[in-house]
């Protein structure tokens, strides 16, 4: 019985044991696939071994990165599976299964560990590696835990690299919280606002501002920020030492996953030196704007199609278009056809040939139709490949000293012509000196109600009229000089202006200054201005009209008016209503012989020229078709302001109250004669030179014997001789008291002009009358 009941209780317990044992192995199982799911589930790669080192298990993200399935990998070496070198030198990596194994410790890869799939791949990774235990502490194994950091080291490299930049960037970056206060700030924001780093954590972005900044800019700027989640633009920041300096600011918002704004990023640039280069270049902008609009010269840029692309201002002064009516022109398109053709066809040469332009002289059309002379300048402007994209230049205005340089040279050609025309004037009066001597010799023997009186009246007349042709010739004498005197412009304007418009349907309208300057010219010289003028001016309004004189005193200032000294000047306007002149025309009306009339000698305006360039003055003129011509003349003012003598009578002239002894020196045979004629008929004694040499040899004879002349008249010009210039010296050193006139065919010379210079008392321009060798030798005699 006992052992009945003994073997039921050991069954029972056995039974028990059995359950017990059922139980542990379920819960071992449902561990075991609990380990299994979370083993499959986690983000790290595991793989186990057995005491060998063979593998014998693989989670899922094993597998993903070895390239091997458990089933490829089981009871194989775990170095077969686990292919790791070192990331930097590509060496194998010590694999430390063996060293879990025998020491029981865990054991960590060394940084930079790469692994290699079984396809190549490879994975930045980091692990660690245990030993696996039984109850009773043996080690049945190694359990290998690694992670894949490939992205986290690309991201590690990345915000290293981003850190550098950060640290090593030349701008500003501060990052702050949304409250404002700075977290972090690199060394370039430290370093402009006058910081150390270790001082910039903790500070309020509003202590780099001023608080006019704030209001004005700032404040505004942020809600800018917050509103779109970034902005851009200029604001002024504040150092440590309370300087300021400007600054370009982006700043935006930091977000977090899920977009939440949880602070802010700066980056701010120091502009100070970007601000002082664009205030140098406006103000070097204003600098060169002034130059260009003050500069004298137009200038201009054209594209490479000769399209204005920029006028200055300038244009407006020298041809009165706006330059905004001369951009989008050419230049062909201001000029004359034929102008603009030729210019065109220089422009496509030069721009073939990338030349500039050098002092082109053009001709362009003023608003109102006036021709305008331009001397153009330019530089081509060249692309990056050296190809012409246009030109950029300058235009003068060279109108005036064009027409200067014309008047020279028409003077030029006036006083060479002059030279002919003065050595042919001076035979002519040689000629006439004969003619109009003896025909004034036999008039004063004729009583007046002789038959030949009249006749011989009418010769006379006749060489009055040869006289002033001769006259006219000597005005283009080269080297002639205007013998000058003191006289009433007014006057003598008006005298013959009144005279030659007497009886004429033209009415004078007259007016001149009440303190009017007294002139310094030649009277006659000056009268034949005015006269050709006034005559001029009659003929061009056959239908009658005004003609306008008017005088008024004025001061040249040095360089105001090309061909006129600085000085004191009387200024002549004289206009009429006539027909006008032609615009072609206008330049060639001073040219000798040139006449628009089919009636006209081409001599009166040519003489009105040459006379107003010899007094030192100037003439210009102005005209326009149907609507009359101005004259405007410059002569020189006196320097005195006394007024001229009163002239004597013809009678009171000519009284000579004793007679006196004349010697006549003179190498034309007819001058002599006639000349010993006249003066023996006005009781004269007479005795002749035909050259300086003889006169002077006569003269000191005549005071060796005590008989000396009282008067000596001199042929200016002697012909391989010694003429009167020279003579009077000789005659002078020998007697400083000696009377002595002048006389030649060449009224303008120097001499003449100015003989008192010379030595001489007075002067007998070839031909003379009786009545005038009479007056002079009277105011001779008389000093």
């Amino acid at each position: 019985m006992a052992s009945e009941y003994s073997f039921t209780k050991k069954t029972a317990e056995l039974e028990k044991k059995i359950n017990e044992r059922k139980l542990v192995e379920k819960a071992l199982r449902k561990n075991r696939e609990s380990l299994k799911i979370t083993l499959q589930t986690i983000s790290d790669a595991v793989i186990a071994t057995d005491a060998d080192g063979k593998v014998t298990h693989m989670n899922r993200v094993a597998e993903e990165l070895t390239g091997y399935s458990l089933e490829e990998a089981a009871d194989h070496p775990l170095c077969s599976v686990f292919n790791i070198v070192n990331a930097q030198t590509r060496d194998s990596a010590e694999n430390n299964a063996a060293k879990v194994i025998q020491t029981g410790a865990i054991v960590g890869v060394a940084k930079h560990t790469m692994i290699i799939s079984k396809y190549g791949t490879e994975h930045q990774i980091i692990d660690s590696r245990a030993p696996i235990c039984t109850a009773d502490g043996n080690i049945v194994g190694v359990v290998i835990v690694f992670r894949d950091i490939t992205d986290d080291c690309r991201m590690r490299g990345e915000l290293d690299r981003l850190s550098v930049a950060v640290a090593q960037s030349i701008d500003g970056i501060a990052v702050a919280d949304m409250d404002g206060n700075i977290k972090f700030a690199n060394p370039a924001w430290a370093q402009m606002h006058g910081y150390r780093v270790e001082e910039l954590p903790g500070k309020h972005l509003s202590s780099f501002h001023t608080q006019e900044q704030l209001q004005q800019d700032v404040n505004p700027f942020n809600e800018r920020v917050l509103q779109v989640g970034a902005h851009h633009g200029e604001i002024g920041h504040v150092r440590k030492d309370g300087s300021t300096f400007p600054t370009l600011m982006t700043t935006a918002l930091l977000k977090d996953e899920a977009g939440n704004p949880i602070g802010l990023v700066g980056t701010a640039r120091d502009i100070t030196e970007r601000k002082l280069a664009e205030e140098d270049l406006r103000k070097s902008k204003e600098q060169f704007q002034a130059l260009v609009e003050s500069s004298s010269d137009w200038i201009w840029e054209v594209n490479r199609n000769g399209v204005y692309t920029y006028v200055s201002p300038k244009v407006e002064e020298i041809l009165e278009y706006k330059p905004e009516e001369v951009v989008g022109k050419t230049p062909f398109d201001l000029m004359p056809p034929e102008e603009a053709e030729r210019i065109a066809a220089t422009f496509k040469r030069l721009i073939g040939r990338r030349e500039p332009i050098v002092a082109l002289e053009n001709v362009n059309l003023h608003k109102d139709g006036r021709r305008v002379v331009l001397e153009t300048s330019g530089v081509p402007v060249l692309d990056s490949a050296g190809n012409v994209q246009g030109y950029r230049g300058v235009d003068r205005d060279i109108t005036l000293r064009k027409k200067t340089e014309e008047g020279l040279q028409r003077m030029q050609r006036l006083e060479s012509i002059g030279t002919l025309a003065g050595g042919i004037a001076h035979d002519f009066n040689n000629i006439l000196m004969g003619l109009f001597g003896n025909i004034s010799i036999a008039k004063g023997k004729l009583s007046k109600d002789h038959p030949a009186f009249k006749s011989l009246e009418k010769a006379e007349q006749a060489m009055d009229s040869a006289t002033h042709l001769t006259s006219q010739l000597m005005t283009f004498a080269k080297g002639g000089e205007p013998v000058k005197k003191d006289v009433s412009l007014g006057e003598l304007v008006g005298e013959v202006s009144r005279f030659h418009l007497s009886g004429s349907n033209v009415m004078l309208v007259f007016e001149q200054a009440e303190d009017l300057w007294m002139a310094e010219v030649d009277k006659g010289q000056v009268q034949q201005v005015f006269s050709n003028l006034t005559i001029n001016a009659n003929q061009a309004m056959p239908d009658g009209g005004h003609f306008y004189i008017t005088l008024e005193n004025t001061n040249i200032p040095e360089n105001a008016m090309p061909g006129l000294n600085q000085g004191r000047y009387i200024k002549v306007t004289v206009q009429d209503e006539g027909i006008g002149i032609d615009k072609k025309h206008l330049d060639r009306i001073f040219e000798l012989y040139f006449s628009t009339r089919q009636t006209g000698s081409g001599l009166g305006l040519a003489m009105v020229y040459s006379i107003v360039n010899k007094h030192g003055g100037h003439i210009s003129a102005d005209s326009e078709l149907g609507k009359g011509t101005t004259f405007t003349l410059y002569l020189p003012a006196s320097e005195s302001q006394r007024l001229p003598e009163t002239k004597q009578s013809a009678a009171e002239r000519s009284t000579i109250e004793q007679p006196a002894r004349i010697l006549v020196m003179d190498d034309e045979e007819i001058v002599r004669d006639v000349a010993t004629e006249m003066l023996k008929e006005s009781g004269f004694s007479v005795e002749t030179a035909p050259n300086g040499k003889q006169a002077i040899e006569m003269y000191k004879q005549s005071l060796d014997v005590g008989e000396p002349f009282d008067v000596v008249i001199m042929d200016l010009t002697i012909p391989g001789g010694i003429g009167g210039k020279e003579a009077i010296k000789g005659i002078l050193e020998i007697d400083p008291e000696a009377m002595a006139i002048v006389s030649s065919g060449y009224a303008d010379d120097p001499v003449m002009a100015n003989y008192a210079e010379f030595g001489f008392k007075g002067i007998a321009a070839k031909p003379y009358t009786m009545s005038k060798l009479r007056e002079v030798l009277s105011q001779v005699l008389k000093k």
